[in-house]
Formats: C-alpha cells, sequence, structure tokens
C-alpha cells in the first residue's frame, strides 16, 4: 500500500517534468537562432566601421563624403542592438551584482532566482508588444528615417521587435528551467505560493505607485528612484532589466502609463539610431590593441 501510494504521489511529478523538460529543449533551440543573429550582426557592425572609417577619410582628404553615411550607420546600429540583445543574455553577459543573493541557498535561491527572472520577462514582453505598436505606427505613417537619404524605418522596427522576442523566449526557458529546479529542490506548494504572492505584490505596487494617487517634489521621487534601483541591482537582477524597471516607474508616476509605454516604443528605436554611438567600435579596437601592445 506505501509503495502504491508512494508512486501515485511521484506520478504526476513525473508527467509535469516531462512536459517541462519538452518544453525546455524547444524553447532552448532558441538560442541557436540568437547565435546566427548575433553573427549577422557582427557583419554588419564590421561593415559599419568600415563605411564609417572611409566617410571621414574621404571628408577629410578629399572633401567627399559619402551621402547618407549618418542615416545607414543608425540604421545598422538598431540591427546591431536588435540582433544581438538575445545573444547577450543566452551567453550571460549582463552585468548582475550579486553581492547579497549569492549568499543565498537551497530553496531560497531558487524560489528568488525564479522572482527575478520572471519580472525580467514580464518587462522584456513590455517591449516585445511596444515594439510591434510602434512598427504599426510607422507602417500606418510610412514612417522613414534620415534627411539626406530617406530610409523606410518600418524593416528596422520589426527588427527590434524580433529580438525583443528572442529575449522573451529565452528568458521563458529560464523561467521553466527554474520551475524544474524547483521540483527537483523540493519546493512544496507552500513555496510556489509564496513565489506568486511576491510576483503579485510587484505587479501590484508598480500598477499603484503608476497611477501618481501621490504628490511628490521631483528631488524626492529622484531619490526614491535611486533606492528603488539599487535594491533592483542588488536582488541580483541583470543592470539593464534593473534600470529599466526604475525608469519606466519613474515616468509612468510623473506622466503617467500610456506615456510611459509610449516613450518604451519609441526609446527602442530613437536610442540605438543615434550616430554617436558609431565610435564605440573604434574604442573597442582601440582597446584591444593598447591591451596586446
Amino acid at each position: 500500500m506505501a509503495v502504491a501510494i508512494e508512486r501515485g504521489t511521484e506520478a504526476p511529478a513525473s508527467t509535469a517534468m516531462r512536459i517541462l523538460g519538452a518544453a525546455y529543449r524547444l524553447l532552448d533551440t532558441i538560442g541557436r537562432v540568437s547565435r546566427w543573429l548575433n553573427v549577422i550582426a557582427l557583419a554588419i557592425f564590421f561593415c559599419m566601421m568600415l563605411l564609417t572609417f572611409f566617410d571621414v577619410f574621404l571628408r577629410y582628404v578629399f572633401n567627399r563624403p559619402i551621402t547618407g553615411t549618418k542615416e545607414y550607420i543608425e540604421v545598422m546600429l538598431v540591427v546591431v542592438v536588435a540582433f544581438t540583445i538575445a545573444y547577450t543574455y543566452l551567453m550571460k553577459r549582463h552585468v548582475v551584482i550579486d553581492l547579497f543573493t549569492s549568499k543565498l541557498t537551497g530553496k531560497t535561491k531558487l524560489m528568488w532566482e525564479t522572482v527575478t527572472v520572471s519580472v525580467s520577462m514580464a518587462l522584456t514582453i513590455i517591449l516585445f508588444y511596444q515594439s510591434i505598436q510602434q512598427a504599426l505606427f510607422f507602417i500606418e505613417r510610412n514612417k522613414v528615417h534620415g534627411t539626406a537619404v530617406y530610409i523606410n524605418a518600418v524593416p528596422f522596427q520589426i527588427a527590434l521587435a524580433v529580438g525583443c522576442l528572442l529575449l522573451a523566449l529565452l528568458l521563458l526557458r529560464d523561467v521553466v528551467k527554474s520551475v524544474m529546479d524547483g521540483i527537483i529542490g523540493g519546493l512544496s506548494v507552500w513555496h510556489w505560493s509564496v513565489v506568486g504572492l511576491v510576483l503579485a505584490g510587484i505587479a501590484a505596487l508598480a500598477l499603484v505607485w503608476m497611477q501618481g494617487y501621490w504628490e511628490i517634489r521631483l528631488p524626492i521621487l529622484a531619490l526614491i528612484g535611486i533606492i528603488v534601483m539599487l535594491i533592483l541591482m542588488f536582488s541580483g537582477m541583470p543592470t539593464a532589466f534593473s534600470l529599466f524597471l526604475t525608469g519606466f516607474l519613474m515616468i509612468g508616476h510623473i506622466r503617467g502609463q500610456a506615456t510611459a509605454f509610449d516613450i518604451v516604443g519609441r526609446e527602442m528605436f530613437t536610442t540605438p539610431a543615434n550616430y554617436t554611438w558609431s565610435v564605440v567600435g573604434f574604442f573597442v579596437l582601440m582597446g584591444y590593441l593598447a591591451y596586446n601592445a
């Protein structure tokens, strides 16, 4: 009888593990896609550096710059960012401050990792959704980028949406893995209930905060933002997501949720599409040469 009961209780867990394992293997294929996109991004980045070099050379030597270099480089930068964000996460290259979370062990560590990965995934879903909305807006307005030459901005906005989707799927893969590790680690229904309550509490606090019920002076609000940012960073959440969530919450409190969402969609394109970032490649090359000199 005892053996029968034990087998009966293990059956649902083993079935859940098989389903989760199949989902994890399926989502893990996104890693191969992100690797190929990263190769494409590197090739585009190399072409961008060559174009910058020849444009500067022709401008100062022959006074004949390449028309449209600024616009071409800006849209190249958008593609580079779009095609590398998923691979960056895949290779665990995001900056993480684990000063406190590294001291967590056992079930507590599994539970907290599930929380941080789930919050990061939720933020990435917001990025994906707003990227799609921005792409639809570009299609409706027939949006072009540039002044010297006119480049259709729609394909590059769609590239950003693809990059966000791949990142969200990789984060979902890690959520699945956290659940599998939790089952193996012996997390009970009570432990999962705590995880769910923490996530629900974070979502509720974010929504209430963005309603702007309290009139807070900007200097105080800035101080609160710094404190929230530090808490998120020291919680083990990647710095990129910590900064994004802090800015999103503060803008939402000051200007409202609609404005915060609109800014997310707009800045996903306008921030990387900035000619100033074109010097980054040369700084990296200079550092590499200095390091190996």
